[in-house]
This record gives structure tokens, C-alpha cells and sequence, in this order.
């Protein structure tokens, strides 16, 4: 499927998904260093004033648990970006028949 995708697609084009891969991951690698540093900030600051026994007492769950804790996602990979362009709506058919119909294979 990947191979009839990319016969569709000119040299340029090929050229182009792949610099427009590049840039993405750079731009999502970038907001996740910049959430990663904000949430860091944030821990910092709750653990600061988790040091104060008074603010401990009245917040004893935020205290307890040390504060925001961040959730790891999966981030894409240029070359995973870029096999997902070039295979464009084709990534998401499930039968043969239904590639066959969206031109995602030769009939």
C-alpha cells in the first residue's frame, strides 16, 4: 500500500512530507519540553510551600502526593510522521476491499 501511495505522490511532494515531518516533531518535542519545564516549575513551587506546616495541614492530599505528577505520552518520530503522510487517509482503511475502493492499492 505504502509503495502505490508514494508512486502517486511526485519527488517534490516526497521532499516536501518529509521537511513537513521534520518540523511537527520539532514543534510537538518543543511544547512538550516547554510542559515538561512549566510542570517542573509548578511541582517546585507546591513543594515549597508544602514545607510549611501550615499550608501541609490545609492541603494535606496536594502535600501527600507531592505534587503535580505528569502523564508520559508517545511522541512521533520523523520517520513514523512521515510514513503517516505519505500513507495520508490510507493509514486508516482496515480491509482490503475498502483500500482497494479509497485507491490505496491497485485494483
Amino acid at each position: 500500500m505504502r509503495q502505490h501511495r508514494a508512486q502517486q505522490i511526485s519527488d517534490d511532494e516526497i521532499r516536501e512530507l518529509y521537511a513537513g515531518s521534520v518540523a511537527r516533531v520539532e514543534q510537538v518535542k518543543a511544547a512538550a519540553d516547554q510542559q515538561s519545564a512549566d510542570a517542573a516549575r509548578e511541582r517546585a513551587e507546591v513543594q515549597a510551600k508544602c514545607s510549611d506546616i501550615a499550608f501541609r495541614e490545609k492541603n494535606t492530599a496536594l502535600c501527600r502526593k507531592g505534587g503535580l505528577v505528569l502523564s508520559a505520552y508517545h511522541q512521533r518520530g520523523v520517520e513514523e510522521t512521515f510514513e503517516l503522510s505519505v500513507l495520508g487517509h490510507c493509514a486508516y482503511v482496515e480491509t482490503v476491499r475498502e483500500a482497494k475502493k479509497r485507491d490505496c492499492l491497485p485494483r
